[in-house]
């Protein structure tokens, strides 16, 4: 394996975000980064919500170009309705990060959560907590795909590719619409906004 090689896939790693380890407790075992998700399945079971996506990155070394692609999966984890959420981020079968989400009585799966901009899902939360708090959307779109450089030289550059997606959630009584705007499977933007007739879904 070349130094340039090894450099790239340090830079990847380091872009896909490094945050403080935790550890996930199921019975008497710990789950942490690092473990496979083999053994994530093994010690912890089914989770409660799966969430699949692949990152593509954009390796640039003139004169050839070529993209890397990484398989991310998020599974969510409810151990009861006075315990946090637990979030596992997998990559390329292999745990990289444990997150803390809300408590698991916040998340009802009532779609008035997504009425309430206040006190329903937040910028960063991932797209299957939303579907914990508000259910399934009743539209979901891809609305832009952009390249976003994440780091270069004259001699390589790093591009990721981003997938926006809107999800919009319907309230007829209201006269109103929850649109979610949603950058490769994280929250980014929630708003309520007043139903026209050229909103209404088609059926």
């Amino acid at each position: 394996m070349s130094a340039r090689y090894l450099l790239v896939l340090l830079v990847l790693l380091v872009l896909l975000g490094a945050l403080p380890a935790h550890a996930l407790r199921c019975g008497t075992n710990l789950i942490q980064e690092g473990d496979t998700i083999a053994e994530l399945f093994a010690v912890c079971g089914e989770p409660r919500l799966r969430w699949r996506q692949t990152i593509v990155f954009r390796i640039e070394q003139p004169p050839f170009a070529r993209e890397q692609y990484i398989d991310q999966e998020i599974w969510l984890y409810v151990p009861g309705s006075s315990d946090f959420v637990q979030v596992v981020t997998i990559e390329d079968g292999e745990v990289v990060r444990i997150e803390h989400g809300r408590r698991g009585r916040e998340y009802g799966g009532h779609r008035e959560a997504c009425e309430s901009p206040s006190f329903g899902p937040q910028p960063g939360t991932w797209a299957p907590e939303v579907v914990l708090f508000c259910g399934p959307p009743d539209e979901r779109r891809l609305i832009e795909r952009r390249a976003l450089p994440v780091a270069g030289s004259a001699q390589l550059a790093i591009v990721r590719q981003v997938d926006v997606e809107e999800w919009r959630y319907y309230f007829p009584a209201q006269r109103a619409y929850a649109s979610l705007k949603f950058e490769n499977g994280r929250l980014v933007w929630l708003s309520l906004k007043q139903l026209r007739d050229k909103d209404w879904p088609v059926r």
